[in-house]
């Protein structure tokens, strides 16, 4: 009779990151003792996937979190600072997709561009004077470091994977609390990791770890909260919504998103 051994192991990145990896091995052995052998060297492996991603993470945070004490970033001035963020951004090849700077009200900038009529603020029509503001406040990264930051502590967090809401495409933003010189909480600064990123960092593992594994062993990734982040299946992996052919949008007028989350049985 065929014995199926599933495997989880989450491993907290750091008390700053609230990102999970949780690695799952899923092999097919005829005995209980072939069993907890496989799984035992399972668990140590699993602990050298983990490793990858912690170790990418940490640094991102450290980045990020430098760059949000810089003067350029603390004055909240986007036009004063933005020469500064595309510069990191193109030294970092490949390492951030954009930066964002989030504000006390939910509005935000970012390197990708904006609205010249309204200080290169994001809006929803970039050439009009008079277009509504697009906004982040619904965005974990915000509520975590602005929303209910209510004692203005230092915050850096790594956000759940989502979909830009101005270059569509999918990322996990780094952000970290921007304090001016009077050490007033006055915004954000968040880094877009790429998907790219990921998909390099899952590759990186099938080429270093995986190829030890057994023929039958699969792996995934989920959030904090169990959104998978990376899954063997394409199709759990966060996505847009549509509805008749066209993007379903929420109450402020932004596409809405998909993100499945791992079942406890997997």
């Amino acid at each position: 009779m065929r014995l199926k051994a599933r495997l989880t192991l989450v491993f907290f990145l750091s008390s700053l990151l609230p990102l999970l990896v949780v690695f799952v091995v899923v092999i097919s052995h005829s005995s209980q003792q072939a069993r907890r052998f496989s799984l035992d060297a399972a668990q140590a492996k699993s602990q050298n996937v983990a490793a990858v991603f912690e170790q990418y993470f940490v640094a991102k945070v450290a980045e990020v979190a430098l760059m949000s004490q810089d003067p350029r970033v603390k004055s909240m001035d986007f036009a004063s600072m933005r020469s500064y963020l595309i510069a990191e951004k193109f030294r970092q090849t490949h390492s951030f997709e954009k930066f964002i700077v989030g504000t006390l009200e939910g509005t935000f900038y970012n390197t990708e561009g904006g609205n010249p009529y309204q200080g290169l603020r994001r809006t929803f029509d970039d050439k009009s004077p008079s277009a509504k503001p697009k906004t982040i406040i619904k965005r974990d990264y915000w509520q975590a470091t602005i929303g209910t930051n209510k004692t203005g502590s230092v915050v850096n967090y790594v956000s759940e994977p989502m979909i830009s809401y101005t270059t569509g495409v999918r990322q996990i933003v780094i952000a970290s609390t921007i304090f001016d010189e009077n050490f007033n909480l006055v915004g954000l600064l968040g880094g877009a990791v790429p998907w790219q990123e990921v998909d390099r960092l899952v590759e990186q593992v099938q080429r270093e770890v995986m190829h030890s594994f057994w023929s039958d062993a699969k792996f995934l990734l989920v959030s904090k909260s169990g959104i998978y982040m990376y899954h063997w299946e394409p199709d759990k992996v966060i996505q847009l919504k549509s509805e008749n052919n066209k993007w379903v949008l929420n109450d402020i007028g932004e596409k809405i998103s998909i993100r499945k989350k791992n079942h406890p049985r997997i």
